[in-house]
């Protein structure tokens, strides 16, 4: 006999199992821990900025600069350090933890 004969013939057998399955289901999702706001333990965040046909030298100039100045500027920083490829820059931000 087939799997699914058996679930039509034994209708009520089939819909108790569907309840059960649902059940757990319902049970693990609210026992689940979850937080909203996770805390974060790293102290450096990475900024990146693309600027697609660029040549580092015109990258440093162009972008860089003008973010790591304005970045300096906020309270807590302890160093920046970036990265230059073409196109794209790389800013390690670290701040004093």
């Amino acid at each position: 006999m087939k799997i699914s004969d058996y679930a039509v013939k034994n209708y009520q057998f089939t819909l108790v199992i569907f309840l059960m399955i649902i059940a757990l289901g319902a049970t693990t999702i609210l026992n689940m821990p979850r937080s909203e706001d996770p805390e974060l333990h790293a102290p450096q965040y990475p900024i990146v900025a693309v600027y697609p046909g660029t040549s580092p030298k015109d990258m440093e100039e162009l972008v860089v600069e003008p973010l790591e100045k304005k970045i300096s500027g906020l309270e807590g920083i302890k160093r920046i350090k970036t990265n230059i490829s073409d196109g794209v820059a790389v800013l390690f931000v670290e701040y004093i933890y």
